[in-house]
């Protein structure tokens, strides 16, 4: 994994809790993995789903985005 897709899945998102619609902060990392937290508001547990990929799409694209640049700057000739 690049150093992106580490500070990628280190970064936090706001989810909001389906039953009390109170805001809980979770890292990307667990929405990965599919880890649960607790509600601040209601305890409720809050199972967090990647349902569509789309934060490893977001990871895949992000690392084949600097691959491409770290190419390109090295074809450049000062």
């Amino acid at each position: 994994m690049s150093q992106l897709s580490d500070a990628f899945l280190r970064s936090w998102q706001t989810v909001e809790c389906p039953l009390c619609g109170i805001e809980n902060d979770a890292q990307l990392a667990s929405v990965v993995r599919g880890d649960a937290i607790l509600c601040r508001g209601c305890h409720a547990q809050i199972r967090l789903i990647d349902g569509d990929s789309s934060v490893s799409a977001a990871m895949n694209q992000a690392d084949a985005a600097m691959k491409q640049l770290r190419s390109t700057v090295s074809r450049i000739r000062l």
